[in-house]
């Protein structure tokens, strides 16, 4: 697997903690590994030779050309999938639920929705994630970050998506509306993550 590539998406879209509820524990159940699968929405992400990163899998899982794919994640809770160009550039993220895995799907919505979380470590049982992912749809502002990677997703990858000025001012808005943050603060994060992608890259 390419950590570097798993790094460079933490830097990226690890900006929000995700607020989980006090006194929550993970789900009890014995750990494994398990088989995910899905499907890249090629209407709406484009790019060579895709390929899906997960933390779990030692490597890269190739898309088909029809745009299915396997790979594998853990049992225990939510985790972000990431979808790689043959350039190693970061084209789309997915969050896989472990009582789902054998329906992801990387679009727009999933990635305007795993752009609003904290990387993985962060995340709680899947019905905390799944009412926050409930509460972003209600959202204007997320429904213009769906629709800002619906037109923009198919022609950049998100490393370049993340300085545009229109990313920026959505993004601070989607915050600001449902997490109360102030958007100028989550600029400031921007241009922060922005600089560590610039200094570990090649």
């Amino acid at each position: 697997m390419n950590k570097r590539c798993l790094l460079c998406c933490v830097l990226i879209y690890s900006v929000l903690i995700v607020p989980v509820r006090a006194g929550a524990k993970e789900i009890k159940k014995v750990f494994e590994l398990i088989q995910a699968k899905g499907v890249v929405n090629r209407e709406e992400v484009d790019g060579l030779t895709l390929r899906v990163v997960s933390f779990w899998s030692d490597k890269a899982s190739l898309v088909a050309e029809d745009g299915s794919f396997t790979t594998i994640i853990s049992n225990q809770r939510p985790q972000k999938l990431s979808l790689i160009d043959n350039n190693k550039k970061i084209r789309a993220l997915a969050i896989a639920f472990p009582q789902q895995a054998d329906k992801i799907i990387f679009d727009a919505k999933s990635t305007a929705i795993a752009v609003l979380f904290h990387d993985s470590n962060s995340f709680g049982q899947s019905l905390e994630v799944e009412h926050l992912c409930g509460l972003f749809e209600k959202k204007q502002s997320f429904q213009d970050l769906v629709l800002f990677f619906k037109e923009n997703l198919k022609l950049k990858g998100l490393e370049n998506l993340i300085k545009d000025k229109e990313y920026a001012d959505i993004f601070g808005r989607c915050n600001s509306e449902i997490f109360g943050n102030d958007p100028e603060t989550i600029k400031g994060y921007l241009r922060v993550a922005q600089q560590e992608l610039q200094d570990i890259l090649p």
